[in-house]
């Protein structure tokens, strides 16, 4: 039996989220798992929906089972967060793929997340941070050796995560193979909808505003 998974906060769950669980089915598998943040996500914010619901919604739409990334990890930065969930994926020892959306192909992200596992230096991170300069910014800087086009690649959302996840499955020594797929119509922060698909921030930010977000 094939078995796939999925890391998500389903903040909410949203029809990019259905067409990439139908993906998955279309192209793989039936079988999905999905490592789903509790009532607190990532900023620390509390979901728009409880849990539960949030679960039941993603079982209705085809998932096989979903799991709660334990509050520590949920509320994290991206490399914790990316680190608990592929940690809980392992311990199943029942999983052989990884999908998550990201902006750009698996094998660009591969490739330059090759290129930072070989050429980043701790010890340049450490001189800019001496420097007074933020963590966001001295990595940045210690990252010299990539093309501006490469550093424009890290910047995206999705990307962002998407290499957090191809790196912890290296440090694990994951047996799980990493599979991405491409946004549908709309990017992460995008203030506007397309053919019924909307980033689930626009959609939190029409619900407190009072609007119907039902299409969505």
């Amino acid at each position: 039996m094939k078995i796939a998974s999925i890391i998500a906060e389903y903040n909410p769950f949203h029809k990019g989220h259905a067409y990439q669980i139908e993906k998955i089915k279309n192209e793989y598998t039936d079988y999905t798992v999905v490592i789903m943040s509790g009532n607190f996500v990532q900023r620390g914010e509390p979901a728009i929906i409880n849990k539960y619901k949030r679960a039941k919604i993603a079982v209705d739409k085809g998932a096989s089972l979903v799991l709660e990334l334990p509050l520590p990890y949920a509320t994290s930065n991206a490399e914790i967060f990316s680190l608990g969930a592929i940690n809980i994926l392992n311990s199943m020892n029942i999983i052989d793929r990884l999908y998550f959306g990201s902006e750009d192909d698996i094998k660009i992200l591969k490739s330059l997340q090759e290129k930072i596992d070989n050429n980043f230096s701790e010890d340049k991170l450490k001189k800019y941070l001496s420097e007074g300069n933020s963590y966001i910014k001295s990595r940045e800087l210690a990252m010299d050796f990539l093309s501006q086009e490469e550093k424009e690649i890290l910047k995206k959302p999705n990307n962002i995560l998407a290499l957090e996840y191809i790196k912890n499955l290296k440090k694990l020594n994951s047996s799980i193979e990493a599979h991405s797929i491409k946004r549908k119509n709309v990017n992460h922060d995008d203030e506007f909808s397309l053919e019924g698909f909307a980033s689930a921030s626009h959609i939190r930010r029409l619900a407190h505003a009072g609007e119907d977000v039902t299409k969505f």
